[in-house]
């Protein structure tokens, strides 16, 4: 067996610290895609718990306990879940559950501006200008047909 000569262990050097900076952004954009993801799923479960809990008091803007109940659940989960209050906007449709709109539909949408990703912010600018201003926008929506109707 033959010794690696010393060019060839220093072409493996070189090689390594080429390929080093793109194997750690594939690694950490597959974080930040890990994160979306959980960030979609938890908006997701948010979201069905508002309509559910809208559906079963009559509608989305029914009052319950002095309060918007559907709002307050949604308003509980996404605290539960560390969601930034501000960055979440949610939209109410069913506002009182009549034969005509016999359901609650509860859609929200939130935008992520941290990523683990360096550099990725100005990529993505570059891909889609002007529509990544400010980050990342995850939407969710749900339905639920309504279980009671207020007379």
């Amino acid at each position: 067996m033959s010794r690696p000569t010393r060019k060839r262990r220093a072409v493996v050097m070189i090689e390594f610290f080429l390929i080093l900076p793109i194997f750690l952004f594939f690694t950490t954009l597959a974080v930040d895609a890990g994160r979306w993801m959980l960030l979609r799923s938890e908006l997701q479960d948010a979201t069905q718990q508002s309509a559910r809990a809208g559906a079963q008091v009559g509608g989305a803007q029914v009052m319950l306990y002095g309060s918007v109940w559907a709002q307050d659940v949604f308003e509980d989960a996404i605290a539960g879940y560390g969601f930034d209050r501000d960055k979440v906007i949610a939209v109410y449709s069913g506002t009182t559950c009549a034969p005509s709109t016999p359901y609650v539909e509860v859609s929200a949408t939130y935008t992520v501006t941290t990523f683990v990703t360096p550099g990725l912010r100005g990529i993505l600018k570059t891909i889609q200008p002007g529509q990544m201003a400010e980050g990342i926008t995850i939407k969710a929506a749900s339905v639920a047909l309504c279980e009671i109707t207020p007379p």
